[in-house]
């Protein structure tokens, strides 16, 4: 009994090996896989192991170009890509230029050139002098002499002193005109503190914009007049509704006659080559939100020149699918994601900014004075970095 229940397991056995090899035969036939034909036919056992292999390679192939594919999926899952079609030029602000003079102060108030001769010779400076001195070399080139402690000057002195020695530059700035109509140039710029010393922004956010409340300003520096509501931003653009005269401005037309222009003027006698070999202005155009670095980017305008700049403005936008992955895996945050101490929105450059007067805080007990800070850090000495 056992002898026939095993002989009818090896028939169905074998039944079922010429079924499968006869289904195989089959899809080789009609398979439209080029080289799968000549499996199922009866050939040669050197053909046969030939396109095995074949196949074999082929399909490695094509496996690891799809792990390749996911992996890069995985790792960079967002694609930059350019649109073809163009945006309104009404729907871009009009850029933020920030203007610095190469010339700090007033000769009739500070005289830089000669104070650094009388210590060059020995001679004694008043307490004045040597404290004025100490703030104007960390904005002048190769400034290589020893100067007395600092511990006792603060963010606030050097802020008061440079505001007392600056030139007059809102007073020498004339002929401003912005889309072809004229404005006072008072009307237009703002002083603004940098790592330039005192510069003058047209078309900047107001700080209560780009800071939090925290921070601390000095006087009315970095505030634009009768813009006390938010009606544009980084992520959405214009709010809908405002005005086309809104802040920031924006232009309407493409062309120098539509632009912004101004002519600067510098006194000839407050002119100071030992604090700067070339003297001017220097220039940086910007976003409405970014706190401009004139020690990192910047175009120069010499003394009795004209310069024309033409701006091309590229913008790249992100839609919303994107929020669905993980930041890491994107490489970036929405400004609404992720929160700073010391700016309302994030952004790559505030990020950095950030880092840097966070790192300088903690190493040297300080801060620098185009950095950010609180009400408590204002009194940290400036002069120990």
């Amino acid at each position: 009994m056992n002898h026939f229940q095993d002989e009818e397991n090896r028939n169905d056995q074998t039944d079922a090996c010429v079924n499968i090899r006869g289904y195989f035969k089959q899809y080789c036939a009609s398979s439209s896989i080029h080289g799968f034909q000549y499996l199922g036919e009866e050939r040669s056992v050197f053909e046969r192991i030939w396109w095995i292999i074949v196949f074999v390679i082929v399909l490695s192939g094509c496996s690891f170009m799809i792990y390749k594919i996911y992996e890069k999926y995985e790792t960079s899952p967002v694609i930059v890509s350019f649109a073809t079609k163009d945006t309104p030029i009404y729907k871009i602000p009009f850029p933020s230029i920030t203007i610095c003079p190469v010339t700090k102060s007033v000769k009739e108030k500070f005289d830089y050139e000669k104070v650094t001769q009388k210590k060059t010779q020995g001679e004694v400076l008043t307490p004045n002098e040597e404290k004025y001195l100490q703030i104007m070399s960390l904005l002048c080139d190769d400034y290589d002499f020893e100067t007395e402690a600092g511990n006792n000057s603060f963010i606030n002195d050097y802020f008061d002193v440079l505001d007392e020695i600056k030139p007059d530059f809102l007073g020498n700035a004339i002929n401003c005109k912005l889309l072809g109509d004229d404005y006072d140039c008072k009307d237009l710029f703002v002083p603004i503190m940098t790592d330039e010393g005192v510069c003058y922004s047209f078309n900047i956010l107001d700080r209560r914009h780009i800071f939090n409340d925290l921070v601390s300003h000095y006087k009315g520096y970095h505030h634009v007049e009768d813009e006390d509501e938010e009606k544009w931003n980084m992520e959405k653009g214009y709010f809908d509704g405002v005005s086309i005269e809104t802040y920031p401005k924006r232009a309407l037309l493409a062309g120098a006659s539509k632009g912004f222009n101004v002519d600067l003027v510098t006194s000839r006698q407050d002119l100071d080559y030992s604090c700067h070999a070339i003297q001017g202005f220097k220039v940086v155009l910007h976003s409405a939100v970014r706190i401009p670095k004139l020690k990192q980017e910047y175009f120069r305008l010499p003394l009795d020149q004209a310069v024309v700049v033409a701006v091309q403005p590229v913008m790249i936008t992100t839609s919303e699918e994107v929020k669905s992955f993980d930041p890491e895996k994107r490489d970036c945050y929405f400004p609404s994601e992720i929160s700073l101490k010391y700016f309302k929105s994030y952004s790559q450059q505030n990020c950095q900014l950030e880092c840097i007067t966070n790192a300088t805080l903690h190493e040297c007990d300080c801060v620098d004075i185009f950095m950010p800070s609180t009400y408590k850090e204002t009194n940290l000495t400036l002069l120990q970095i």
